[in-house]
């Protein structure tokens, strides 16, 4: 896989904290970096999809998400 190098400033704290995390994954910081924007991405993009999917037919009900979640189980 192709990757480009990139350079961010971090305050110290969030970058200690970045580090300590990507070692309790075993991954690299660059690895556990990707990993937590390509989730955030993930979820902004969702978000977006619901938005759009309301928008064009109205709020997603109580009744509506209970049937989703039986069919679909998930924490939350």
């Amino acid at each position: 896989m192709a990757v480009t190098k990139i350079s961010i400033s971090l305050e110290p704290v969030l970058a200690k904290e970045i580090r300590r995390e990507a070692r309790l994954g075993h991954r690299k910081v660059s690895t556990w970096v990707a990993e937590v924007i390509r989730e955030h991405l993930r979820q902004r993009h969702a978000a977006a999809a619901l938005e759009t999917f309301e928008a064009d037919h109205g709020p997603i009900t109580d009744e509506e998400l209970a049937e989703a979640r039986k069919q679909w189980p998930f924490p939350g």
